[in-house]
């Protein structure tokens, strides 16, 4: 098993390790400030691993960032 990578609507990055359930890492982003309101309809994000594992792309329609994981 690997990992499960998760962002809510308030930009909070979640990595969870599926073998043990636990939470492997916690990130409240810039992604999700922001001063003008949006309805849930208008919130966009997405989540990728690259190809060897190492690095986790998120982004919202206010931005993305790159970690390594």
């Amino acid at each position: 098993m690997g990992t499960l990578a998760a962002i809510d609507n308030g930009g909070q990055l979640s990595v969870w390790d599926l073998r043990t359930g636990q939470p492997r890492h916690y990130e409240k982003s810039r992604l999700g400030n922001s001063n003008k309101a949006q309805s849930k309809g208008d919130m966009h994000a997405f989540l990728a691993y690259s190809p060897d594992s190492k690095w986790l792309l998120a982004g919202m329609n206010r931005g993305t960032l790159l970690r390594p994981l």
